[in-house]
């Protein structure tokens, strides 16, 4: 009993070592916590015959002893929930995101922050021989723009 009682103890212990408080890195993120009205455009496309206009809401927030922001919400088509979640993983030195959907769409990106510009840049390979690359443009505390931007492997959008 006492074995187990010192392991416990060890492993509460360790892991109060390992808590830590928010990187620099991490705390970029928190210019996504809060409620966002989102209004998106679907451009006409290969796979988008035509122009889709939708409105939505998203909110962010720290979860997980503030290591992740998790976001959930509907923004980009009409009826399609979504939740994501932001991180910054310092083992890749990157930011990372992972996308799920209502439609059964997951998507896995990586990556970096402008601190200059405050612009994040998402990289990505939504199916093979597809790239697409995003960014989130922090205009001001209160408006951030999203852009999207699919290619093939000819660099067609």
């Amino acid at each position: 009993m006492s074995r187990i009682i010192a392991v416990g103890l060890s492993l509460i212990l360790w892991g109060a070592a390992n808590a830590q408080e928010k990187t620099a890195e991490s705390k970029v993120l928190d210019q996504l916590v809060g409620t966002w009205k989102s209004e998106s455009v679907n451009k006409v496309a290969e796979w988008t015959p035509r122009e889709v206009k939708s409105t939505g809401s998203i909110t962010c927030q720290w979860i997980l002893d503030g290591k992740f922001v998790e976001e959930a919400g509907s923004s980009t088509t009409p009826g399609v929930e979504h939740r994501m979640l932001w991180w910054y993983d310092p083992n890749r030195s990157a930011y990372r995101q992972a996308f799920f959907s209502s439609e059964g769409v997951t998507l896995e990106t990586v990556g970096t922050w402008d601190a200059k510009a405050h612009t994040f840049t998402w990289k990505s390979e939504t199916q093979p021989g597809m790239t697409a690359v995003s960014t989130h443009h922090f205009v001001d505390a209160d408006t951030y723009e999203w852009t999207y931007v699919i290619k093939d492997g000819g660099g067609k959008v």
